[in-house]
């Protein structure tokens, strides 16, 4: 419902901004406002998975698609075991903001890196 409503490329922006802004958002903000935060950081979650799902089914091949989403849940999984522990450090060393900051800045770098390839790719296939 959300893709017919709004353009592929616009709801991959709203992800690659809207995540990594809900670090800022709960770092930086009073209490009432970093709950909003972390509620819209929480609505694009949910429906980016599925999103990211669906663009997995219709581009690879039934004899590798378990493998690719395997793989991309492997990804995530290290990737995040990385960057909890970094967090966490910079936290006890700085402030729990500036650990926040970290995250926005490693998690918006990724995204931009990786929604430019997605981009470039999904508009390649289409």
């Amino acid at each position: 419902r959300i893709l017919s409503s709004i353009s592929f490329r616009i709801l991959t922006w709203i992800v690659i901004l809207g995540l990594p802004l809900g670090y800022v958002v709960t770092g930086f903000f009073p209490f009432g406002a970093a709950l909003i935060g972390l509620v819209v950081f929480y609505c694009i979650r949910g429906f980016v998975t599925p999103l990211l799902k669906d663009v997995l089914n219709a581009q690879c091949g039934s004899d590798v698609r378990a493998t690719v989403l395997s793989v991309r849940s492997m990804i995530i999984r290290i990737g995040f075991a990385i960057v909890g522990p970094s967090i966490g450090w910079i936290e006890g060393r700085y402030s729990f903001s500036i650990a926040l900051l970290g995250a926005f800045c490693f998690f918006f770098v990724a995204m931009l890196i990786s929604g430019y390839f997605f981009l470039k790719h999904k508009d390649s296939a289409v």
